[in-house]
C-alpha cells in the first residue's frame, strides 16, 4: 500500500482524517492499479484521493454541474491532492477521449462518469471492475448499462451499507437530527411523521428515539390516508423503494392543498410534488424518485468516504477473484467473504 505519514492529516480537517482513516479501516490497496472517477464537489471530493491513497494511478474526471464548474472542482481537487502529496498518483481531466481505456481496472458508477452507456463499456477490458458504490437495490438503469457489463465480462458489485465499517443508515438518522435541530423553530414542538420505506424509516425512527425526539414511523403507505395530518407540524419523506405520490395534487397519498403553511417538510427521497405548497419545506432543491435530496453525509463526512471506501474495496477485491478462475457461485462467495460486497440478485451478473 502506498504510505502517507499520518503525521501529515493529524492537525487537519475532518474530512482529511477520514479520508486516510477509510482507507487503514478496508485495508485499502490498490498498488499497481489504474482507477477512473469522478472529481467531485463537497464531500464527494474523497473518492480520487482514496483511490490515490491506496496506491492507484487515479484518473479524475471533472465537468461542470449544478454544483460547480469543472475548472472549480479541479482547483480543490488538487489542492486536496497536493495537501496528501498524492500528486503524482492524481489526475485531472476534463475529457475522457484520450484515456487509454483498454488499460483502466476500475470504472466508479459515480455521478460525472453516468450514464455508463454500452458504447463506452466495449471499450474497457474485461478484467476491468464497476463497484456500484451503494447497494444493487438501488440500482438504476439510465446510470448503467448492466446487461452489456454481463456481456463484455465486466464483473459489477454493489456495497453492503450495513456492514459495521460502513453503517450508512446510521449516518442517515443522524442527518436527519441535524436537519431537525437546523430547520425546525425550538417553539415547534411535537411529534415527528416520518414517512417511507422501512429500510430507510426504521433505523431513522430508533437513531430519533434514543435521541429523546418523538416521531411516528409509517413504512405501510396505504395508512397515510388513514392519518391526521393535522397532528404533524414536522414530516419527513424517506421513501426510496416505492414510487407513489406521497405529497402532491389530490391523487396524493397527502393533499399539500390542505396542509397548514406553518408545516415543515424535510424530503430525504421520494416521489413528491411541492407546486402550490404553502409550507416550508428543505433542501430547496428537491430531487426526483430515485435520487437522495439528503444524503447521509449532511451530517458528518465519514459517512461518504466509509462508504466509497468500501467500494473501492470491494473493486479490489473483484480484482483478485478475476485472476483466480472461479465459477459464478465461487466468485460471488469469494468477493462476498474479503470485501463489504453484495451481489444483484440475479446470479447472471455473478
Amino acid at each position: 500500500m502506498y504510505s502517507t505519514p499520518l503525521a501529515v492529516i493529524n492537525s487537519e480537517s475532518p474530512l482529511k482524517n477520514n479520508i486516510c482513516e477509510a482507507v487503514s479501516k478496508f485495508d485499502l490497496c490498490l498498488s499497481g492499479k489504474t482507477v477512473l472517477t469522478e472529481a467531485a464537489s463537497g464531500n464527494y471530493v474523497a473518492t480520487p484521493l482514496l483511490a490515490a491513497l491506496a496506491g492507484a494511478k487515479v484518473f479524475a474526471f471533472a465537468k461542470d454541474s449544478r454544483h460547480g464548474t469543472a475548472s472549480e472542482v479541479s482547483r480543490k481537487l488538487q489542492s486536496w491532492s497536493e495537501a496528501l502529496h498524492l500528486t503524482r498518483h492524481l489526475t485531472i481531466v476534463d475529457s475522457l477521449d484520450s484515456l487509454r481505456r483498454d488499460q483502466i481496472d476500475v470504472v466508479t458508477n459515480t455521478g460525472h462518469l453516468r450514464p455508463l452507456h454500452r458504447a463506452f463499456l466495449s471499450s474497457l477490458p474485461p478484467s476491468c471492475v464497476i463497484p456500484l458504490m451503494y447497494e444493487p437495490w438501488e440500482y438504476r438503469q439510465d446510470d448503467l448499462d448492466l446487461p452489456a457489463c454481463g456481456e463484455f465480462g465486466i464483473k459489477v458489485y454493489g456495497t453492503n451499507e450495513s456492514d459495521p465499517r460502513v453503517r450508512t443508515l446510521a449516518y442517515l438518522g443522524m442527518s436527519v437530527q441535524r436537519i431537525l435541530t437546523r430547520q425546525v423553530p425550538s417553539r415547534q414542538t411535537g411529534m415527528i411523521l416520518l414517512v417511507g420505506c422501512a429500510r430507510f424509516v426504521n433505523p431513522v425512527h430508533q437513531y430519533l428515539t434514543k435521541q429523546k425526539i418523538d416521531s411516528v414511523a409509517i413504512s405501510d403507505l396505504s395508512l397515510i390516508r388513514t392519518l391526521d395530518i393535522d397532528l404533524f407540524r414536522t414530516i419527513v419523506i424517506l421513501e426510496h423503494e416505492r414510487d407513489d405520490l406521497i405529497m402532491g395534487g389530490p391523487s396524493a397519498l397527502m393533499d399539500v392543498s390542505k396542509m397548514t403553511d406553518d408545516t415543515i417538510v424535510i424530503h430525504v427521497c421520494g416521489n413528491v410534488s411541492f407546486q402550490g405548497a404553502g409550507f416550508r419545506f428543505f433542501p430547496p432543491e428537491i430531487r426526483p424518485f430515485g435520487y437522495m435530496s439528503v444524503t447521509a453525509d449532511y451530517a458528518d463526512s465519514r459517512a461518504l468516504v466509509d462508504l466509497h471506501a468500501a467500494g473501492l474495496k470491494v473493486a479490489e477485491v473483484m480484482l483478485s477473484a478475476n485472476t483466480l478462475g472461479f465459477s459464478p457461485v465461487q466468485y460471488k462467495e469469494y468477493v462476498e467473504r474479503h470485501s463489504p460486497s453484495l451481489a444483484f440478485e440475479d446470479p447472471n451478473f455473478w
